[in-house]
C-alpha cells in the first residue's frame, strides 16, 4: 500500500512539473530603450513597482520637483531605504531616551525634521555616467 501511495505521489509530481512549464517567459518585448520621455520626477511617480512613493511625497513636501528634473544625476533612495532610515531613527530615539514603548520615528516626524539640504545631497549637477560615453573594460 505504501509503495502504491509513493508511486501516485511521484506521478502527481511528474505531471505537475510537465504542465507547469510554459514558454511565456520567452516572449521578447523588443529592444529596450535607454532613454525615456518622462522627467525624473514623472519616472519616480510612475514606477510600476511603487518603489519611490515616499520619495515623491518628500520631493513634493520640500518643493524640489524642478531641482530634481533639472539635475544631471539624481540618486533616488527607494521606499525601502527610507523605511530603514525611519527604523534607525526609532532605534536611536529608544537608545537615548530609554523609552521603547512609545517612541517611533514616523513619516510625520521625517516631514517635520527634513530640510532641502538633506535631499540635495542626492542631486548632482553633472551627469555621472551615460551610455553614450560608457566604455567596456575587461580584466
Amino acid at each position: 500500500m505504501k509503495k502504491i501511495i509513493n508511486n501516485i505521489i511521484l506521478l502527481i509530481i511528474i505531471a505537475l512539473c510537465a504542465f507547469a512549464c510554459t514558454e511565456d517567459y520567452l516572449t521578447d518585448g523588443g529592444i529596450a530603450k535607454a532613454e525615456t520621455e518622462l522627467t525624473v520626477y514623472d519616472y519616480l511617480k510612475a514606477n510600476r513597482y511603487d518603489m519611490f512613493d515616499t520619495l515623491v511625497q518628500i520631493i513634493d513636501s520640500l518643493e524640489l520637483e524642478e531641482t530634481i528634473n533639472s539635475a544631471g544625476t539624481f540618486f533616488a533612495p527607494t521606499d525601502y531605504s527610507i523605511q530603514l532610515y525611519l527604523e534607525s531613527m526609532t532605534d536611536t530615539l529608544v537608545k537615548y531616551t530609554e523609552v521603547s514603548d512609545i517612541l517611533t520615528y514616523t513619516l510625520k516626524h521625517l516631514f517635520n525634521d527634513l530640510e532641502q539640504s538633506a535631499m540635495l545631497q542626492y542631486v548632482i549637477d553633472d551627469a555621472v555616467c551615460s551610455l553614450k560615453n560608457a566604455t567596456l573594460k575587461w580584466r
